[in-house]
C-alpha cells in the first residue's frame, strides 16, 4: 500500500502539540495503513527534530523539511492574526509537486480514526477540500 502523505507545520512553540497529533495519528491507524508524515519546520532546534524522528517506524516515515519563512516576516507584525509558520500552509503545493493529493493537518488536534477513508475521498476537480473550524 502506498503511504498516505500528510503535512504538519511546526515551529519550536508547536513541537509538543504536533507530537501529540502525530502520536494520536499513529495510535489510531489500521495495521495496513502507512503514513508519510512531512513536517514543515520553521527553524526548529536539533533536539526537536530528534523528537519527531522518534516516530519513524516500518509503516510511518517522518520527513523534516527545514523551510526558510523569512519572506513571510512582513506578516509577523502587530495586527496580523496568523504567525509566519502558520502561513507556510500556502506553500504546500509548491513543496510537494510529486503528490496529486496530500492531507494538511493542523497541529492542535487529535486524530481518533484511521485517515484512509478521508484521504480516499474523491474531490473530483476540486483544488482544496476543507472543513470549517467551529
Amino acid at each position: 500500500m502506498t503511504p498516505i502523505p500528510i503535512v504538519f507545520i511546526a515551529d519550536n512553540n508547536y513541537v509538543q502539540p504536533t507530537g501529540a497529533a502525530i502520536n494520536s495519528l499513529i495510535k489510531n491507524k489500521y495495521d495496513t495503513t502507512r503514513y508519510e508524515i512531512n513536517i514543515i519546520a520553521a527553524h526548529i532546534t536539533a533536539d526537536n527534530v530528534e523528537r519527531f524522528k522518534q516516530f519513524n517506524s516500518s509503516d510511518v516515515k517522518i520527513n523534516i523539511i527545514d523551510f526558510d519563512n523569512s519572506h513571510l516576516k512582513k506578516f509577523n507584525e502587530p495586527g496580523y492574526y496568523v504567525s509566519c509558520a502558520g502561513l507556510l500552509k500556502f506553500e504546500i503545493a509548491d513543496l510537494f509537486p510529486e503528490h496529486e493529493k496530500i492531507l494538511y493537518l493542523d497541529s492542535d488536534l487529535l486524530i481518533l480514526h484511521d485517515l484512509s477513508e478521508l484521504y480516499n475521498t474523491d474531490l473530483k476537480d476540486t483544488y482544496v477540500g476543507a472543513v470549517r473550524d467551529i
